[in-house]
């Protein structure tokens, strides 16, 4: 792969659409192109793994664990890749938007996974609440947008639904707490 340097590439959509995936891919990509690469997530994140990077059907990656995003600039420091990957960047502070600027500055090149959207459909905003992940969408080179399947009718799904209302803004889990919707058949919790 021979792209620019310092690009920004977000992969954005629902729960269970294929983000993670398509940013393992990406990544294998790079390190079959012989380019040095590194990928994190945030601690929040230990869903399926507490060090790796896993998708829902167990396709795993060793990453960095990282419990806020500035901790990023020492690993860039250790490993000087020419690509990070970021998995489920929604789950930092907005200082993320920060890092990823000084990132590409130093014509590393980044990718990112996020959810576009909450549970009630409005754009996922960051930890800290001063930004929201439509700031990093509108940064980007370039997007995919992915979407999953409406276990109800079969369509393409484009939010995500919580399955119990619990009280929490960001409630980490997978399966037992969401699943994609098509907007016929999504309603928020309230």
């Amino acid at each position: 792969m021979h792209y620019s340097k310092g690009l920004l590439w977000v992969i954005s959509g629902p729960m269970f659409a294929g983000k993670t995936s398509e940013l393992i891919r990406l990544y294998d990509r790079t390190t079959y192109a012989n380019q040095k690469s590194i990928i994190v997530k945030p601690m929040l994140d230990n869903r399926y793994s507490n060090t790796d990077v896993s998708t829902h059907d167990n396709r795993t990656r060793k990453s960095y664990v990282l419990l806020n995003i500035e901790e990023l600039n020492e690993v860039v420091g250790l490993e000087k890749p020419d690509n990070v990957f970021i998995d489920e960047a929604q789950f930092f502070n907005s200082k993320v938007l920060n890092v990823i600027d000084d990132l590409r500055k130093e014509s590393i090149n980044v990718y990112v996974s996020v959810l576009n959207q909450t549970s009630e459909g409005h754009p996922f905003p960051f930890m800290d609440k001063k930004a929201d992940v439509g700031t990093l969408l509108a940064k980007a080179d370039y997007i995919n947008t992915f979407t999953a399947i409406c276990p109800i009718c079969g369509k393409f799904a484009t939010k995500t639904f919580k399955i119990e209302a619990t009280g929490h803004e960001v409630d980490v889990g997978g399966s037992n707490k969401y699943e994609p919707r098509c907007f016929e058949h999504w309603e928020p919790k309230k």
